[in-house]
């Protein structure tokens, strides 16, 4: 049996982060994977439906030419070709990966894994000759595996009708209309792309209110944002049954579409985890402590299987945070961060960071010449302030608020005052001097 300093299993973008950084820093390790480099965010997650949503967007902003004087005849979307150039990006991006895996000095295996009880991992080959078993020790194990899309009891995906994400983004045809059950992050931005491409969006929700843990006014602004682009919202909305491509709802409603879409959030596999020592919770999830190592010392689990923050960022810095932990001279500990920034990329997006509380200064995005410039005013900026006058968390509605977040995240991560953020000079005209207005 083969022995390693690290095992991750999972190459998605904390594994495969966690993998190079300790190859690079002389940790003799082995990546397995199951499918794709990259995981579900490089191949039917983040990636792929950015890009969806980019080409929406910017087919949007060409048909609003008109308001910066300028005549465009006409501006069609050849769909089939997006999704195929979404399919290119992911094997480009595989590849940068796999290039960076190999400079790094990472072995990697592409097989079904088991974790066995004594830091044992068994790995399925497939090949054209058959099957074969390898087993495989460490000192270290990274559990890296992460989510596959969510179910609802009594609904199950028939790869025709009732699809998951990841079956509707392989299809080159936009549906003239689409229900989509679940109104989370990922059935609005799956309602974003095909409602501002023209396609009738139903979006049905159990709750009565989208995104309860976000603030309220942002999510006031995103939601009549989708209204104006042409979807129906069915909230508080319980499905009674599901016959003839035709939702029935307990209220008496009906919704048929030519296509259903179930984002009912992700699911986490951990049947693969045959080490009975290692303990899950009712769910079963792994337990881990704030170093995210489980019951069973040196084994850890990070991203999307631990639970804690389904985001790809989150995974990476997880990652990381294990194998510096495991590098003496990283100048650990290295724990989990509670400040997580999240965005949800809708049109406008919404980002937000650490915590909201009663004392905010909101800036309006219509204040900023820069915005004015762009035709793009709608939105605002909220910095939550702590007792002691430091920035508590923030809250950003704009067009492009994922890229302006980062100095948020900074601001929250070293407790800035407020009056110290408006000592600091930010360009003029630019979207970033927002924090300073």
């Amino acid at each position: 049996m083969k022995k390693y300093d690290l095992i991750v299993i999972g190459a998605g973008p904390g594994g495969y982060a966690a993998a190079a950084h300790a190859a690079l820093n002389g940790l003799k390790t082995l990546l397995v994977e199951k499918q794709h480099l990259g995981g579900a965010c490089l191949n039917s997650g983040c990636i792929p439906v950015k890009t969806l949503l980019n080409a929406a967007h910017f087919l949007q902003k060409i048909r609003k030419a008109s308001l910066f004087n300028i005549k465009v005849e006409r501006a069609e979307l050849d769909f089939a070709g997006l999704i195929d150039r979404k399919d290119r990006l992911a094997k480009r991006l595989q590849k940068g990966i796999a290039n960076l895996l190999q400079s790094s000095g990472v072995e990697t295996v592409f097989g079904t894994a088991e974790l066995l009880p004594g830091k044992t991992v068994s790995v399925a080959l497939d090949s054209e000759h058959g099957r074969t078993v390898r087993q495989y020790t460490a000192d270290n194990i990274i559990l890296a595996t992460g989510s596959v899309p969510g179910t609802l009891p009594g609904i199950a995906t028939d790869g025709a009708w009732l699809l998951n994400s990841s079956q509707l983004l392989d299809r080159k045809t936009i549906p003239a209309s689409l229900a989509i059950i679940g109104a989370g992050v990922i059935g609005l931005e799956f309602a974003d792309i095909y409602s501002r491409l023209g396609c009738q969006v139903t979006l049905i929700d159990i709750l009565d209110r989208l995104l309860p843990g976000e603030d309220r006014e942002a999510v006031e602004i995103m939601q009549k944002s989708l209204q104006r682009a042409g979807c129906t919202f069915r909230l508080a909305s319980k499905i009674a049954k599901i016959e003839n491509r035709t939702i029935f709802l307990s209220g008496g409603q009906t919704v048929a579409a030519e296509l259903c879409l179930l984002a009912a959030g992700r699911k986490i596999d951990t049947g693969y985890i045959q080490d009975s020592a290692l303990l899950k919770n009712s769910k079963g999830i792994p337990q881990v402590n704030e170093f995210f190592q489980t019951s069973v010392p040196g084994i850890y689990a990070i991203g999307d299987i631990n639970n804690i923050a389904l985001y790809a960022h989150a995974a990476t810095y997880q990652g990381l945070c294990v194998v510096n932990n495991l590098l003496p001279e990283a100048g650990g500990p290295n724990k989990h961060s509670a400040v997580m920034p999240r965005v949800i990329f809708t049109a406008p997006q919404i980002a937000s960071v650490g915590q909201y509380t009663a004392d905010y200064k909101k800036i309006p995005v219509a204040l900023l010449g820069r915005a004015q410039t762009e035709g793009q005013t709608e939105g605002f900026l909220k910095l939550f302030l702590a007792e002691n006058n430091s920035i508590a968390g923030c809250v950003i509605v704009s067009e492009n608020a994922d890229a302006l977040i980062g100095e948020a995240v900074a601001l929250v991560n070293t407790r800035t005052k407020y009056s110290d953020l408006q000592k600091m000079i930010h360009p003029h005209p630019s979207w970033a001097e927002i924090f300073i207005l």
